[in-house]
């Protein structure tokens, strides 16, 4: 269905719009060149990316194909 894929494509814009509008104001609110301010700003942005796209970008389905690896992952590693 070519719609349903379109609307599809437009959530996932939209879940990506979020995380580079974030990146985008902070790196304008916080320029400094230290490695340490570099490695914060790379962990808050993976985890407004991860958020947003699990709220808005990814289907059911997706997220139950998600969960299940993780969930197959946890086994092998014993956690």
């Amino acid at each position: 269905d070519v719609i349903y894929f379109w609307k599809q494509i437009g959530r996932l814009s939209i879940g990506l719009v979020i995380p580079i509008a974030f990146g985008i104001g902070l790196n304008m609110l916080c320029y400094d060149t230290s490695i340490l301010i570099y490695l914060l700003k790379i962990l808050l942005y993976v985890i407004v990316y991860v958020f947003s796209m699990w709220f808005i970008g990814m289907n059911d389905h997706e997220k139950n194909l998600l969960l299940r690896f993780c969930s197959k992952y946890r086994k092998v590693q014993g956690l």
